[in-house]
């Protein structure tokens, strides 16, 4: 049975997590574990110097979060699917939970959003390793129906390939989208290409020219071909923390409007 741990930090994207959640597990035959690390005082620097008022005011929003949280849970009625509450740092508690999990489902945060939304991307990207479906705050309708793979030949593209091949085995088409940079474009995936044939799983390449950021561009052609997923690799360890961090994450993440895979 495919694993599925959904990460819920955030109200608003609780719903939309949720949802994605269910539907990957609906189409992958798996079970749902809904997890929310709640914030605690003893992870926050300087709380020794913090004034007491400060603390219950910290401690009261947190716990309405949580109830917020499982609330959502309860309305979700996703079948086959757990709640799962603990304290402690985000990242260490996420990558202890993702080394289980066969896909982890988080929400797009807004880069103004709590610490926590990235040590959760952290910890399941990076240091598990796990395969991370980011979504944004809409629920989708539809998952995994009409796959889009942003290709370039090479262990990220590749791993990201490997991860999503039990959806792209069960999706109604497959899109290989290749970017052409300074003329020049990518060979397509000849063994993928195979498997899909051998399965009779409908596929196309589409070559494309892209404008400004790549993510962004290659999220505007799965979205203009009618994919509900765009499957992409992540980078090494030094561009990850800089994707993670700087401002291509807002581009690459927080700008798409359809879920994307990741694979690190």
């Amino acid at each position: 049975m495919t694993r599925i741990l959904a990460v819920l930090n955030r109200p608003a994207s609780a719903e939309a997590v949720l949802r994605a959640a269910g539907l990957l597990a609906a189409r992958l035959g798996g079970a749902v574990e809904a997890l929310h690390v709640q914030w605690a005082n003893a992870h926050v620097p300087g709380e020794e110097l913090m004034p007491g008022a400060e603390r219950a005011r910290r401690a009261h929003e947190a716990a309405r979060r949580s109830a917020a949280l499982h609330a959502a849970f309860v309305a979700a009625r996703v079948p086959h699917a757990v709640w799962r509450e603990c304290a402690g740092p985000t990242r260490a508690a996420v990558a202890e939970a993702a080394l289980l999990a066969d896909f982890v489902v988080l929400g797009h945060a807004p880069p103004t959003f709590y610490e926590d939304a990235p040590d959760a991307l952290r910890g399941a990207l990076l240091d598990a390793a796990a395969p991370v479906l980011m979504v944004p705050d809409h629920a989708p309708a539809t998952l995994g129906e009409h796959v889009a793979l942003a290709w370039r030949p090479g262990p990220p593209a590749e791993h990201a390939a490997e991860a999503a091949l039990p959806l792209l085995e069960r999706a109604a088409r497959v899109f290989v989208l290749i970017a052409t940079i300074h003329g020049e474009a990518s060979h397509p995936p000849g063994i993928l290409l195979r498997d899909l044939d051998h399965a009779g799983i409908p596929h196309v390449v589409h070559r494309f020219e892209p404008e400004g950021s790549l993510g962004v561009a290659l999220a505007r052609e799965a979205a203009a071909l009618g994919a509900d997923l765009l499957v992409m690799g992540a980078f090494g360890h030094s561009r990850m923390r800089e994707l993670l961090l700087g401002g291509a994450t807002h581009d690459i993440l927080a700008g798409v409007a359809l879920p994307v895979l990741l694979r690190h």
